[in-house]
């Protein structure tokens, strides 16, 4: 299937339209593929998992664990989204769930030493997808697009800008 195809059934709003391929779904585009990948070699590697799962290991303080509602926070998700993402991966034997230290009626979520090794897995697929980026754009173009991916990130945007005022 190619390319075109597949972001047309992944996004079918989007259609034949003439600006389909705006900035914003390009970027999803990327996205998609490069988590994907992500899970894919990781999966590879001994630890199957799903891209929704990286709402977790991507968000997770890796030494300490993390509250539910902080993941879900940094997630942009819903807490009982997070809850059913998290309850996948104890099952899964990646996470697990301790009390916190500083509040006895809250838990932190915690990566088994499965999901250390899982983590650093991830780590070494994307340190690889990296490397085939700075290969197919070149050095200069890959820290330019890191660069312009900042600057994205970082400007104050807003949906309407026209209609904010």
């Amino acid at each position: 299937m190619s390319d075109e195809r597949a972001a047309q059934e992944r996004f079918p709003s989007v259609g034949d339209r003439d600006d389909r391929h705006n900035t914003a779904s390009m970027m999803g585009e990327a996205f998609f593929k490069l988590g994907g990948l992500i899970a894919a070699g990781v999966a590879e590697a001994g630890y199957p998992q799903r891209p929704i799962h990286s709402t977790v290991f991507a968000h997770i303080d890796v030494e300490h664990g993390s509250r539910l509602t902080e993941l879900a926070e940094r997630s942009s998700v819903t807490p009982q989204s997070m809850s059913d993402v998290v309850n996948d991966l104890v099952r899964m034997g990646y996470v697990e769930r301790v009390p916190d230290p500083g509040d006895r009626r809250a838990k932190r979520i915690v990566l088994t030493e499965y999901g250390q090794g899982g983590i650093r897995t991830g780590f070494e697929v994307i340190a690889d997808l990296e490397r085939q980026l700075g290969a197919l754009l070149g050095p200069e173009d890959h820290e330019r697009l890191r660069g312009i991916l900042r600057r994205i990130v970082a400007a104050p945007l807003h949906p309407r800008a026209d209609a904010k005022r």
